[in-house]
């Protein structure tokens, strides 16, 4: 969750709260796990389905927490009538609609320039992959960190 991310003097962000974490064995890609605990709306749909933890279980609350920094809207909201909606169907519907620029948190937006939104957008489009229903259409988090520098160095390669 964006609340257990902390910058340090050197804007490099720190993780906190590793509580809950489970590490996978070396050489396995899956555990099966009766009980995880986390937030609703982080945790990825494929473990209820299935009671394992693969690789890409990080990959998609990475991807939901990614989600939120930039939309700036909880992981779930309440819409009409009090139903529940995830981040993650509100921004894919977005986004197919051709309406990325109402993903983006309006507050983030006044200050950026276009290549700054340019990184922002990128950086929507890998959350979305990170969230793919199935885990082997999710990045592995190393290719996932890859792509984030890509990102960040496309911004000082433009200027």
């Amino acid at each position: 969750k964006p609340m257990h991310v902390f910058l340090d003097k050197n804007w490099a962000a720190k993780l906190s709260d590793l509580s809950f974490s489970i590490s996978l064995p070396e050489g396995k890609s899956r555990i099966e796990a009766e009980w995880v605990l986390g937030t609703f709306g982080y945790i990825d749909p494929l473990y209820h389905k299935t009671c394992f933890v693969t690789e890409y279980t990080d990959v998609y609350s990475f991807g939901i927490c990614l989600l939120v920094i930039i939309t700036g809207k909880p992981a779930i909201m309440t819409i009409s009538d009090g139903d529940l909606q995830g981040i993650l169907s509100l921004v894919r519907e977005l986004c197919e609609n051709g309406k990325l620029d109402e993903v983006i948190d309006p507050r983030l937006m006044k200050d950026i320039t276009s290549d700054q939104r340019l990184q922002v957008e990128a950086c929507v489009v890998l959350a979305l992959r990170c969230c793919k229903e199935r885990d082997e259409d999710r990045p592995k988090m190393i290719q996932v960190a890859k792509e984030l520098k890509q990102i960040e160095a496309s911004l000082k390669n433009s200027s």
